[in-house]
């Protein structure tokens, strides 16, 4: 087409204010309802580092042993299920995010904490991510349920240093809902 000025280096308009910045805030319970500002005790910990986020389909051809299909056909495509989670790394250490990290695990005093053998279905908890996009008038939301640390316990410090409390925190479906991924996304306009 001659005359054409236009080139592919333009973002849109809205690019801007639709750009997730900052950490975010790992919280214990959030209302996407009425996003109001989180309390202090709805926060789980103070972080350091990065967030991340992670949801990926389990994907199987299922024409893969077929004749005469060809590879990676959209009919055949078939979800086994997703693997979601979050990893922080957490800066405070106190009896409920040592119990957070270990995951299968149990307070044994007011100051104590070991790990189980087992998980226990109280283990799983519904964890949320808040993160401000450039318009600060936006929310990212990330709801975590039936959610439990994989991690473990995963500490480290150093000479003049802050200790850092790495948590893997990761979604895991229920048999009484198999087809219910327990991961939601919201992008909400915040409480005034």
């Amino acid at each position: 087409m001659a005359g054409a000025t236009w080139t592919a280096t333009k973002i849109s308009a809205t690019a801007a204010e639709n750009m997730q910045t900052e950490a975010g805030l790992l919280l214990n319970t959030f209302d996407v309802s009425d996003p109001d500002e989180p309390t202090d005790a709805e926060i789980i910990c103070a972080t350091s580092g990065d967030f991340s986020i992670s949801c990926t389909p389990e994907v199987e051809d299922f024409f893969e042993d077929v004749n005469n299909a060809p590879n990676n056909t959209k009919e055949g495509k078939r979800i086994n299920g997703w693997n979601c989670e979050l990893s922080v790394e957490c800066l405070e250490f106190t009896i409920d995010t040592l119990e957070l990290a270990l995951g299968a695990a149990e307070a044994i005093s007011a100051n104590g904490v070991k790990p189980r053998a087992q998980y226990e279905t109280t283990d799983f908890k519904t964890i949320w991510w808040i993160g401000d996009l450039i318009d600060k008038e936006k929310l990212l939301v990330v709801k975590m349920g039936d959610a439990v640390s994989t991690g473990g316990i995963n500490f480290s410090t150093g000479k003049k240093g802050k200790g850092r409390l790495s948590l893997t925190i990761t979604v895991h479906p229920s048999l009484a809902t198999p087809d219910v991924m327990p991961m939601e996304f919201y992008i909400l306009e915040k409480a005034a």
